[in-house]
């Protein structure tokens, strides 16, 4: 072989090289694009095998056979899709009689006065009534005994009056206080766009004002009907448990945190907990939980892994999610296939745990034969894959593994949930809110957020207006000195419900 033949050989050699680089170069390249253009949802619709989906060209027939089934016919009048019946049953009606008066109300032809023989109804409307702001002056009225007018000292008595909730705070009252923190913690309403509320009310709200009056109110005031609450959930069955980071200024670390802890949803009493740290150590977390005897559920934070391991519940959405990630960048079509497989395999699970209304023990004992032996059989295939290291795929799988015995352990009762959503839905209140005041000054107004949105989530999970149950807890505390057992279980949401009207209760 010349000289030639060799410099010809080598330049073969060096563009192979090149081709190969530029094929893995391109794999990475449609890596980045797929995790940037990939939907940005991890829902997917899982479809009954025993149902077609009309909107899918591609169908693949069920093996299962399905056995005919003589229906007796009925006639069932079709509902107009898209359109929920609006409920107004609830709002107080009135009535607007459209009339004819003075002479529009004679006869054209003989100019006799008309009678009125029908009233035709036409529509309906809904009318909004803009807030009323009053002042009421209160006056203590003082008596004496006319039979001991001449006795000395002179005894009088006074008329009983609730005390201010905030002395020499006159607009500090407990309607405006809960309606400002149902405005700032419900509606996501912060402190200094309430002040253009005030002023167009011709109220001076500065933010600075509002603000000592929450920690003032929640943070001091309420205190013990918030330990009150949280001693309520640790006497429950099962919670949930998360924690999310918050801003606050005074702290000296970059970021504190809201630990949430929320109770199941079949428990009788509805709570959620919203706790104020500059941490996020286990430390903290085992204090929280210090006393429950319970079910945990976490989302897998090494921070809880001190709980026993046959009440520590795992969350299947949090496995899932891994997956679909991995579904969305994998590397190779085959992975990204593998985890979308797995992914339906997880949603006939949740579908199936979905189906039925049964009480405790029929759903305890259809978990342990039916989604059990399904939820095992995933969990095997699984572990038996065999991927690269550091891939999408690798990583969901070592995740999937590390939580496959507290995801089995939610099938173990009845009542436990596959997933920890709940505790992220009331985390979720935190963040929305967190995106519009950004942050507290002082960890004062972080404890006074924390025990407000605790007493305004418990309200709604509970179905109650939660302006309206914050302002008849701050109309209690301008009425007692104290706070008393029976009067802190007097204030539970729970036992409060009867005392609500139709208005005050959520959908």
């Amino acid at each position: 072989m010349d000289k030639k033949d060799q410099e010809i050989k080598k330049l073969k050699e060096q563009i192979s090289l090149l081709e190969k680089q530029l094929g893995e170069y391109k794999e990475i390249l449609d890596q980045y694009k797929r995790m940037i253009f990939v939907k940005k949802t991890e829902k997917s619709e899982y479809i009954d095998p025993l149902q077609m989906n009309l909107f899918n060209d591609k169908f693949e027939e069920t093996q299962n056979e399905v056995k005919e089934v003589t229906v007796k016919e009925h006639k069932k009048k079709a509902s107009k899709s898209g359109k929920r019946k609006l409920d107004l049953s609830k709002y107080p009606h009135e009535e607007v009689h459209h009339s004819l008066e003075g002479i529009d109300c004679v006869c054209d032809e003989c100019h006799a006065k008309l009678q009125k023989i029908a009233s035709n109804f036409v529509r309906h409307e809904v009318v909004v009534i803009p807030e009323q702001i009053k002042v009421i002056y209160h006056y203590q009225d003082v008596y004496k005994c006319q039979h001991c007018k001449n006795n000395f000292p002179m005894k009088l008595k006074k008329a009983n009056m609730p005390r201010s909730l905030l002395a020499h705070s006159p607009l500090a009252s407990p309607s405006v206080i809960a309606h400002i923190a149902a405005m700032k913690f419900f509606y996501k309403l912060p402190l200094y766009r309430q002040e253009f509320w005030g002023r167009f009310h011709g109220i001076d709200l500065p933010r600075s004002q509002t603000s000592h009056w929450m920690i003032k109110v929640f943070a001091e005031q309420c205190e013990p009907l918030y330990e009150y609450l949280r001693k309520q959930l640790m006497e429950l069955r099962y919670i949930h448990i998360d924690e999310t980071p918050y801003n606050t200024i005074e702290s000296k670390k970059a970021k504190t945190y809201y630990w949430v802890l929320a109770s199941g949803k079949y428990e009788g009493k509805q709570i959620a907990i919203y706790h104020h740290h500059d941490g996020r150590d286990q430390a903290t977390a085992i204090k929280l939980l210090t006393g429950f005897k319970g079910a945990v559920q976490t989302d897998g934070y090494a921070a809880y892994n001190f709980i026993d391991s046959t009440k520590h519940l795992g969350c299947l959405a949090h496995v899932r999610r891994k997956f679909v990630t991995a579904s969305q960048v994998g590397l190779t079509k085959n992975s990204r296939s593998i985890s979308a497989k797995l992914v339906k395999r997880f949603d006939e699970i949740t579908f199936l745990d979905n189906q039925g209304v049964e009480l405790e023990e029929e759903r305890k004992q259809r978990r342990q034969e039916i989604i059990f032996p399904k939820m095992k059989a995933v969990f095997d295939e699984i572990s038996k894959l065999i991927i690269s290291p550091k891939s999408a795929l690798h990583r969901a799988q070592q995740y999937a593994l590390s939580q496959e015995n507290r995801i089995i352990n939610t099938l173990k009762e009845g009542y436990y949930e596959l997933t920890n959503n709940r505790a992220e839905r009331v985390v979720k209140e935190s963040v929305m809110g967190r995106k519009n005041w950004e942050f507290s000054t002082t960890f004062a107004g972080a404890k006074a957020n924390a025990i407000a949105l605790t007493l305004i989530m418990t309200a709604k999970l509970n179905r109650l207006n939660p302006e309206a149950y914050l302002y008849r807890i701050l109309k209690k505390l301008t009425e007692v000195d104290s706070l008393s057992k029976d009067a802190l279980e007097g204030l539970m949401p729970w036992n409060l419900k009867s005392d609500f009207s139709n208005q005050e209760l959520l959908y």
